[in-house]
């Protein structure tokens, strides 16, 4: 089956750079999708969509969410905690029926480095919220015992490029040491990517590329580049 993501940097699903990031991902056929930074209503009538907590810490501005799930089957579940640890608003799972059977969709928005530092509440360190998603994420997979696939906005590439040592350890030991991860590397035509495509051990991709954050007239769409890839499992 199909699979995406694209963080569409807020962009409101009636003007042209959202329709135009919206139509790129549904002309790839996908079956599921994980869109983070985006209105609520981004994918419009297109399926069926689910989403996390409107309040993640900072001002509420419009129908904005950190992260939404879209499938064209309807959600027969839908989680917005996932685990206590987790900070809020950035998490969103549902189960839905699939070409690979019922699965588990988890849509994750880990914190950038700077969350709540100097704006929002104002009340972390550096890294500080996004390890501690992290160990929240850590605990959440570490229970599942279902097909999944884990998609999203994880703030970090794979290989390591700018991430402290440190905190790429954390991702490492919460995260990449539980999953298939498919989206390291250079993802062509694109690039590295911070966005991240998952599933259980076991689970393969047999396709993957990028999608160009730059529309018709070369103005640019995000400053995150959209994912799609082809999945299997056994």
């Amino acid at each position: 089956m199909r699979v995406g993501t694209w963080n569409v940097a807020w962009k409101h699903p009636s003007r042209s750079a959202g329709r135009t990031m919206r139509e790129r991902l549904l002309a790839e056929d996908p079956e599921v999708l994980c869109i983070t930074e985006a209105d609520a209503q981004f994918m419009g009538s297109t399926g069926h969509t689910i989403c996390a907590e409107a309040d993640y810490g900072y001002q509420l501005t419009g129908n904005r969410r950190k992260v939404l799930l879209w499938s064209r089957q309807p959600w027969l579940t839908h989680d917005t905690l996932g685990d206590p640890a987790l900070p809020p608003g950035r998490f969103v799972a549902g189960r839905t029926l699939t070409s690979a059977g019922p699965l588990l969709v988890v849509g994750v928005c880990i914190p950038w480095a700077a969350a709540h530092v100097s704006t929002g509440r104002k009340d972390k360190k550096r890294w500080e919220d996004h390890l501690a998603y992290l160990d929240g994420l850590h605990t959440y997979l570490s229970k599942l015992a279902e097909p999944f696939v884990l998609m999203g906005d994880f703030n970090q590439a794979v290989p390591r490029r700018t991430a402290p040592e440190h905190v790429f350890d954390a991702l490492e030991r919460a995260v990449l040491a539980q999953v298939e991860l498919f989206t390291s590397g250079d993802v062509e035509p694109c690039g590295y990517s911070i966005d991240h495509i998952a599933g259980p051990k076991g689970s393969s991709c047999s396709w993957r590329k990028g999608l160009h954050a730059l529309g018709a007239e070369k103005e640019v769409l995000s400053d995150h580049f959209g994912i799609i890839a082809r999945l299997r499992y056994s």
